[in-house]
C-alpha cells in the first residue's frame, strides 16, 4: 500500500493535505473573490501574507496526498488508487470495475473501448460511488468524479469534482486540476485555509519526499492583500498531526520587497522582513 505522503512526481492521482470538514488546513467547492492584483509587503501584513504562504504550501501538497488520513502504518494515497481504477478498466476494457477495487460500492470509467491499452492518450472520466476500502484500517470510503487526460506513464491532467474521501470521521473535498509529468506536478485552485479565508493558487510547483522534504513555489493570491509569489528556500516537512509543516523556509515576495516564514516546530514559525524576527504560535 502506497503511503500518504508520496511526493507529487510519483505516478498516480490527486488528493488533498488536512483539507478535512472537521479542522486542518485545505479545499473545498470553493470559489476565489478576493483581491487579484499585486500585493505590496509592509510591518503590518508581513505576518498574514507568511500565513498564506503556508497555507499555500500545505494546499499544494494536499494535490498530492490526503495525510490527514495516515493512519499507522497504513494510508490512502488516491493517486495511486486511481491510477489502479483505470489500469484495471484498460485490461478489462470494462467499464466496471468496482470488484477488485471496492470491498463495497462501485467505480465505473468512461473513454475505455477495445482499442485502449496503457500506452493510449487517455481521456477518461472516473465515477466512484461510495467505493469503500475496507482493509485499511480504519476503512477509507471515496465518492465523486475525476477526470484523467494523458498518458499513465507520461503527462497528464486531472479534474477533481467534488471528490471526497471520508475514513475515520473526517471527509476531504477536492476540487482542483493538476498537470504533471514525470518528475513534477503543477496545480491551480481555489481552496479554503484552515484559518477558514479563500485563496487562490497559481502555477504551484512541489517536489520531494516525506523523507526529504518537499520545495515549493507558485503564486498565491491573499482575500485581503492580493498576490505574492513565494518558494522554499529550505525544504518543508509535513510530520505534524496539526497539519503545519514542522521544518523548513519559505520566501514570500511582492517582487519589490520579501519576507520569509521559517517552521520552528509543530507550534511555533518565526516571520522575517525588513530586518525584524517576530516568532508567533499557531
Amino acid at each position: 500500500m502506497m503511503f500518504l505522503r508520496k511526493s507529487l512526481y510519483l505516478l498516480g492521482l490527486l488528493s488533498f493535505l488536512t483539507a478535512c470538514s472537521s479542522g486542518g488546513g485545505g479545499s473545498s467547492a470553493t470559489s476565489y473573490t478576493g483581491i487579484t492584483s499585486k500585493a505590496s509587503i509592509s510591518d503590518t501584513n508581513a505576518q498574514s501574507l507568511s500565513v498564506s504562504s503556508t497555507e499555500a504550501a500545505k494546499s499544494a501538497n494536499s494535490a498530492n496526498s490526503f495525510s490527514s488520513f495516515k493512519t499507522g502504518t497504513n494510508s490512502f494515497d488516491a493517486k495511486a488508487f486511481i491510477k489502479k481504477s483505470a489500469e484495471s478498466a484498460i485490461q478489462s476494457n470494462a467499464i466496471d470495475v468496482s470488484e477488485g477495487i471496492c470491498s463495497s460500492g462501485t467505480v465505473s470509467i468512461d473513454g475505455i473501448d477495445e482499442n485502449t491499452d496503457v500506452n493510449s492518450n487517455l481521456n477518461l472520466t472516473i465515477r466512484y460511488g461510495n467505493c469503500t476500502i475496507s482493509d485499511l484500517a480504519p476503512p477509507v470510503m471515496v465518492n465523486g468524479t475525476a477526470s484523467f487526460q494523458g498518458q499513465l506513464n507520461g503527462t497528464f491532467t486531472l479534474t477533481y469534482s467534488n471528490f471526497t474521501v471520508t475514513s475515520n470521521g473526517m471527509t476531504e473535498t477536492i476540487n482542483m486540476t493538476i498537470t504533471c509529468s514525470q518528475t513534477s506536478c503543477s496545480t491551480s485552485s481555489d481552496f479554503t485555509g484552515s484559518d477558514g479565508r479563500s485563496y487562490r493558487l497559481e502555477n504551484f510547483d512541489i517536489s520531494g519526499s516525506e523523507f526529504s522534504g518537499y520545495s515549493v513555489s507558485g503564486r498565491v493570491y491573499d482575500p485581503e492583500y492580493g498576490y505574492i509569489d513565494i518558494s522554499t528556500t529550505t525544504p518543508i516537512t509535513f510530520n505534524c498531526s496539526n497539519g503545519f509543516p514542522g521544518t523548513g523556509v519559505i520566501e514570500f515576495s511582492d517582487g519589490t520587497n520579501a519576507g520569509n516564514i521559517a517552521f520552528n516546530d509543530c507550534f511555533s514559525y518565526s516571520v522575517t522582513f525588513n530586518g525584524s524576527t517576530v516568532t508567533y504560535s499557531w
